[in-house]
């Protein structure tokens, strides 16, 4: 059985989970090993990619002198 880290992220992003926790979760659920400094790269590779989605590469001009 391979590990749905995409539910795994969801949870831990819902939940404010740490990469211990996570890593607990997993093997609790799966009853597989698997080591927390995975956990840490999986998470930190989908926040990165969440961090990317919310900040779009464009730029909003504001007119400072609109009233002037």
């Amino acid at each position: 059985m391979d590990i749905n880290w995409s539910r795994y992220i969801e949870i831990a992003r819902a939940q404010d989970l740490g990469s211990a926790e996570v890593a607990r979760l997993i093997r609790t659920e799966t009853r597989r090993k698997v080591n927390i400094s995975e956990v840490k790269r999986r998470l930190s590779v989908s926040e990165s990619a969440a961090a990317q989605i919310r900040q779009p590469n464009s730029l909003d001009v504001i007119n400072l002198c609109e009233g002037q």
